[in-house]
Order: C-alpha cells, then sequence, then structure tokens
C-alpha cells in the first residue's frame, strides 16, 4: 500500500547538488547513488542533480530506492513524439528556419583573414 502512494510524491521539492529545490520529477540521481546511467560528469552545468547530503542521513542504497520510487530520474529514456502537419509546418517555419538562416548568414561573412 505505500509503495502504491509513493508516486503521489513526484512533484516533493528534493535538494540538488547546487542548493536549490527541484520537484523529484524533474530531478535526476546525482553520481553518489550509482544510477543505471551516470550522467551527471556530462551534465556537470545543470541544477538537476540530487545532492549527497541525504546520504549523510542514511544508507545511499535506500535513499536510491526511494527517489526512484517518488519519480526521481535515473536513467536516459527516449520518447516518441508526434507531431500533426500543421506542427510539423510551424516548428520548421517559426524555429529550425530562422536557425538556418543565422548560421548561413554568419558563414556567409567574409572573414578578415582571408585573403
Amino acid at each position: 500500500m505505500i509503495l502504491l502512494c509513493l508516486h503521489k510524491l513526484s512533484d516533493f521539492k528534493l535538494l540538488t547538488t547546487k542548493g536549490h529545490l527541484i520537484a523529484a520529477r524533474e530531478a535526476y540521481l546525482s553520481s553518489c547513488y550509482h544510477p543505471v546511467d551516470d550522467i551527471e560528469k556530462n551534465c556537470d552545468n545543470d541544477d538537476i542533480f540530487i545532492s549527497a547530503k541525504y546520504c549523510e542521513h542514511g544508507d545511499c542504497n535506500i535513499w536510491h530506492s526511494f527517489f526512484t520510487q517518488i519519480g526521481v530520474i535515473e536513467n536516459i529514456k527516449l520518447n516518441q513524439l508526434r507531431y500533426t502537419r500543421n506542427e510539423v509546418r510551424s516548428i520548421l517555419s517559426e524555429d529550425l528556419l530562422p536557425l538556418l538562416q543565422s548560421i548561413e548568414s554568419k558563414n556567409s561573412d567574409p572573414s578578415p583573414y582571408v585573403h
């Protein structure tokens, strides 16, 4: 019964490695909790990892189990996204096309170092 209710804590705020509070469902296990995919070393600027301070108050393995049961992420998952044609057109025209145009204009500027 208790395990079934833990998922309701997904909005519970947890301390990050940078000292901020974020919802459990938005957080990732930091390296000290030995997650399935240890991505912390590749994302050190992101404020998404659970602080190691919890381990000061108990076994890290128990915290690992608790955190994953309340929705903290420990591995990378790919989600399939579905878009309508109009959504794809909107993304292409409003986001991708301006980005490509800015890249093209930067690349077409003559370099002062080329003779």
